[in-house]
């Protein structure tokens, strides 16, 4: 009996279902663990924007899987606050810190701090 390849769609739509489980998990540590974690990134947003814009250039470069690869295709190519998905969306992957914590940190950094983080993720996307 021959194993069945899944098709193209069947594909996508399972790595889109682990990209979301992916996502959903950031949301399951306790809260100690999800402050911790919220303090790890915000100390990497505030002092180390570089090493936050490389994490953003892994997830569009497809290094998260597929699933995120495809959802940062299309934030990348439709409209509204493409930086704000990706900070987000990284904070979750590689720091499991949950987006609306991100929210809050991201409402805490200074405007040199974001003008930083800014300018080293336009470097990383170019």
């Amino acid at each position: 009996m021959a194993t069945r390849i899944p098709t193209q769609a069947e594909y996508e739509h399972r790595e889109a279902v682990e990209f979301h489980r992916q996502l959903k998990d950031a949301e399951k540590g306790t809260l100690s663990e999800r402050r911790h974690a919220a303090m790890q990134f915000a100390e990497h947003l505030a002092h180390d924007p570089a090493l936050v814009a490389e994490r953003i250039g892994w997830l569009v470069d497809g290094n998260y899987g597929y699933g995120a690869y495809k959802a940062a295709e299309r934030v990348l190519a439709g409209r509204g606050n493409k930086e704000a998905w990706l900070v987000q969306t990284i904070g979750a992957l590689e720091w499991q810190v949950p987006p609306r914590m991100t929210v809050q940190i991201w409402k805490k950094l200074s405007p040199a701090q974001r003008e930083k983080l800014h300018k080293a993720i336009v470097k990383e996307l170019r």
